[in-house]
């Protein structure tokens, strides 16, 4: 059957058409309708052949159709009346209804909107949700919200609703056609969330925010927005066919690009207040950048699991990185800014705004704005050069708010406070003067040095933020090569990069160590650990053993010997051994003096303690090599022999983790002067490792610990082939 239905809509080519077709042929149907869109997409994704569907199908498709259109043109006609309206003209359709200018004629003579609801529907329930909603909708009265006047059903049986009449066009097409700029479009916005907490107030949630429910209408030359549909959504959720996304048990409702998490959850009880609030932030997104978070159409033809995790899981580009990669010619035609104003976009939404929109689009929604009118006073806030409260605050931060809020102020005070300095110097000059131009000097040549540091500092992390946002396109595109060069240009990371920003770096100095160019993965290891330590990123250990296997491969080895004494000294405190083993195998990969051998003892003691003895599964894996490797180091040769044998027995063969413990092995061995079997697990360690590097790090997983540990492996055979000699080995391949 769905085969049936999913050819029959292939066969036709206007889209409007295909969804007629569909809402019709799955009967209302919305698990089958779900299932026939994704198969659908699939069908037209992929290469079309000359085979035409079979005729049998293509009949039955057409036959339904044709039924379809039959029952279609049996609906209201322009110049019919229904209950006391008559209908004037055709103003508009959507995935729910269609909308019609009409007449009401009485208790007063005046046009209204009125909307039918699409065929399919359960009038029965529908209309007696709408009956109970609409003594709610009564109570509200706000300028910016169109106000729902009545509700029935026709002599067809579809249910309809009766609306103020809003002469408009939605806001988005608003702000393009008339290029307004951004403060005229916050603006706008602000009027917006003032008549969603109004709604709030009332206990009204609209559940379907979207720019086809906002109108933008002129009186006397001021575009004044309004809100419309409310409590329809309510009335009628999980009916709607087309564009507005729906499950079945009538429990989800709304537009997927709009749609709060928590709303993609079935049957889910937790739609509030707040679930408006990520629609006005996903509304402010497109005003922003002249697209939503998520492409609408992409997400329906996901599927709802995967639209689900999508809207749960996936993080949207911050408004400025959307700008970051479009010349001013592309902002214009796509968000509808003048040309004058697209050019410096992405630096006015850098900072505040982007705190904004993100804090209302987030995935937690008790981590979002409170209320509409919180939101609202944010913008405002961004609008008046205040500190908003989306922005962790800093004392810099809200200065520079009080310098540009101020200026006229700040620029008095500040002629007053030079006006007092000269009259004490002058007051002074008599008898202190040779003291005071010193001082005075000294005093002034240190403000100036602050001051180019402070401004160097600025600049720098400017800088650094402008070319990790472009790395992170780059590597969303899958060009490494651009990004590291980027990144190469960066003189300094940036001090709170985004999560985004964190796994660019990482990807970007793991591309680099893939590739064998250890200097510039060095490079952004060092700066990777440098966020880790200010922001406490959760992978300071992963990243400290990656930068010391760089460090020992390619790095100066004063560099690599000061490195890991820092590490030992800071961690010497660390009580996971997973952490311990880590850290001791990133500072032990290269022979150590005595001294870092005593600094090492805290990790190692505990790292022996946690060591299960007996061999049970702790010796598969990683978590061999740092006992052994440590043992080693002491001079603990039989015991480093004894763990690496049994580690060996755990291992899948020709692994880094096997070859790793067979050049720990050979080490033991030849210390204790068993020459020839050194020499076997030599040539065992040489001939898996030699030939992952024969066809380079490059091919296979691309996971930070497999080129990590590969890289680790090779540093200890290097030493085995040091220690023991390389006569007997066969050739090596480098």
């Amino acid at each position: 059957m769905v085969e049936a239905i999913v050819l029959g809509a292939a066969s036709l080519a206007d889209n409007n058409d295909r969804e007629i077709f569909l809402a019709a042929a799955c009967g209302g149907n919305p698990q089958l309708l779900a299932i026939a869109l994704q198969r659908l997409a699939t069908l037209d994704n992929t290469k079309r052949t000359s085979t035409p569907p079979p005729a049998s199908l293509r009949a039955s498709a057409e036959s339904r159709f044709t039924d379809l259109e039959t029952l279609l043109n049996s609906g209201e006609r322009l110049g019919e009346n229904i209950g006391r309206y008559k209908l004037l003209q055709k103003i508009g359709e959507g995935g729910n209804g269609v909308v019609y200018l009409a007449e009401q004629q009485e208790p007063v003579k005046r046009q209204v909107a009125l909307k039918i609801i699409k065929l399919g529907m359960d009038t029965r329930s529908v209309i007696a949700r709408f009956e109970a909603e609409r003594q709610v909708l009564a109570l509200m009265n706000h300028p910016n919200i169109a106000q729902v006047l009545d509700a029935g059903a026709t002599p067809k049986g579809r249910p309809y609703f009766v609306m103020e009449m809003v002469p408009g066009t939605r806001i988005t097409h608003y702000c393009t056609a008339h290029k307004l700029g951004l403060r005229q479009r916050l603006e706008l916005f602000i009027q917006i969330c003032h008549a969603v907490q109004h709604a709030h107030h009332k206990g009204i949630i609209h559940r379907d925010l979207k720019p086809s429910n906002i109108m933008v209408t002129e009186r006397d030359g001021t575009p004044t927005p309004k809100v419309i549909d409310f409590g329809i959504a309510k009335a009628i959720a999980g009916k709607l066919p087309g564009e507005t996304w729906f499950q079945a048990n009538e429990h989800v409702i709304g537009t997927p690009a709009y749609m709060s998490p928590e709303q993609a959850v079935p049957n889910s009880p937790d739609v509030d207040t707040r679930s408006d609030i990520y629609s006005l932030g996903a509304l402010l997104y497109e005003l922003l950048t002249g697209q939503p978070p998520f492409n609408n159409g992409e997400l329906l033809r996901q599927g709802f699991e995967a639209l689900r995790r999508t809207l749960s899981e996936q993080e949207p580009l911050r408004p400025s990185a959307v700008f970051a990669g479009r010349s001013r010619n592309q902002a214009t035609t796509t968000a509808g800014f003048a040309e004058a104003e697209a050019g410096w976009l992405h630096t006015q939404l850098a900072g505040d705004l982007d705190w904004i929109a993100m804090k209302a689009l987030e995935k937690d929604r008790t981590r979002r704005y409170e209320t509409a009118k919180d939101l609202a006073c944010d913008v405002s806030r961004y609008l008046n050069h205040e500190p908003v409260s989306a922005r962790p605050p800093g004392f810099g931060y809200r200065l520079q708010k009080l310098v540009r809020r101020n200026k006229a102020l700040v620029a008095a005070g500040t002629v007053v406070t030079l006006t007092l300095v000269i009259g004490f110097g002058t007051s002074s000059w008599l008898f202190l003067k040779a003291r005071q131009a010193e001082q005075q000097e000294s005093r002034l040549r240190l403000e100036a040095e602050v001051a180019k540091a402070n401004e160097t500092s600025l600049r720098q992390q400017a800088e650094a933020r402008e070319r990790l946002t472009t790395a992170v396109i780059l590597v969303s595109r899958g060009n490494h090569e651009a990004a590291a060069e980027q990144l190469a240009l960066m003189s300094t990371p940036p001090d709170r990069p985004t999560l985004d920003g964190i796994s660019a770096l990482r990807s970007v100095g793991s591309w680099l160590a893939e590739n064998s160019r250890w200097p510039e993965a060095t490079k952004q290891y060092l700066n990777l650990l440098k966020i880790d330590e200010l922001d406490n990123a959760g992978n300071v250990t992963r990243d400290y053993l990656a930068c010391g296997a760089l460090l020992a491969e390619a790095g100066n080895p004063q560099d690599f010997d000061q490195f890991r004494r820092n590490a030992l000294v800071k961690f010497s405190s660390e009580t996971n051994g997973v952490i311990a083993g880590r850290l001791l195998c990133g500072s032990l990969l290269l022979p150590a003096p005595p001294d870092l051998i005593k600094a090492s003892q805290p990790l190692g003691k505990y790292l022996e303690t946690w060591t299960d003895t007996t061999g049970t599964n702790d010796f598969s894996g990683w978590n061999p090599i740092p006992i052994s490797l440590w043992d080693y180091r002491q001079g603990h040769f039989q015991d480093a022999l004894d763990f690496s044998v049994r580690g060996l027995d755990k291992q899948e063969p020709r692994t880094a983790y096997a070859a790793t413990l067979d050049a720990i092995a050979a080490l033991a061995l030849e210390k204790l002067q068993k020459h020839d079997e050194a020499r076997a697990k030599l040539a065992d360690a040489n001939e898996i490792i030699e030939s992952r590097y024969e066809h380079g790090l490059k091919h296979g997983n691309h996971a930070i610990g497999y080129w990590r540990d590969w890289l680790c492996a090779h540093i200890l055979l290097r030493e085995a082939k040091a220690v023991i000699g390389t006569s007997a080995l066969p050739e090596i391949k480098n």
